[in-house]
């Protein structure tokens, strides 16, 4: 036995729209909260650190300084050169007018007082003039007359090497006059020692007529 179920003429089971309850209608305004947006705020730019530019400007005013410094130390020493150039011209060619007339006279030993003291630390010094006025090497000075300084240079020198001229030193030139009309021409270093003019070196030179007989 099957159980049937027997068809229906009825439409399917619709629920009518009443009986569906309707949502509460709020009477309510519609609000949505509105939340601020970020605060911006302006904020000044960080302060730079100015030290550098101090130490810059500071290190420049010292070069500054120094340099002023140097250039007035130049000048002065330039200014004090020249004026002893001119003051200091009698003395310096008394002792080289005085070299040439003991020279001529035969007399190195005085002639060696003449010359400085770190000149005369060097063996053979005295020994070289005594040559110097013996023989050919004679004729350097027989028949001096004069001595002409056409050229003064006078420089404030410091060197290492104790055996160069030091402090106060004279560049000098020249021209040597003799009898019968013969000329010759010098250079000559001196160096300030203890307030007097000394040489440390010279040279004399002549036409090679007045050498030979």
């Amino acid at each position: 036995m099957t159980d049937t179920i027997p068809p229906t003429n009825q439409d399917p089971l619709t629920v009518p729209d009443s009986a569906v309850p309707a949502a509460p209608v709020s009477n309510s305004p519609d609000y949505t909260p509105a939340y601020p947006s970020p605060a911006v705020l302006d904020m000044p730019p960080a302060p730079q650190n100015k030290k550098p530019r101090k130490v810059l400007i500071i290190s420049a005013i010292v070069a500054a300084v120094i340099i002023c410094l140097c250039l007035t130390t130049c000048l002065i020493m330039f200014g004090r050169n020249a004026y002893m150039a001119i003051t200091e011209r009698d003395e310096i060619h008394e002792v080289l007018h005085l070299y040439m007339e003991l020279m001529k006279n035969h007399a190195p030993k005085q002639a060696y007082e003449l010359f400085s003291s770190r000149v005369k630390r060097v063996d053979g010094i005295y020994e070289e003039l005594e040559k110097m006025t013996q023989g050919a090497n004679a004729t350097l000075f027989e028949g001096y007359q004069e001595i002409e300084m056409r050229n003064i240079n006078i420089t404030t020198t410091a060197n290492t090497n104790q055996d160069l001229p030091q402090g106060q030193v004279a560049n000098v030139s020249g021209v040597i006059h003799y009898d019968d009309g013969f000329d010759g021409t010098f250079t000559a270093v001196l160096e300030l020692e203890e307030d007097a003019w000394k040489i440390y070196y010279i040279n004399v030179t002549v036409p090679p007529e007045k050498i030979l007989p």
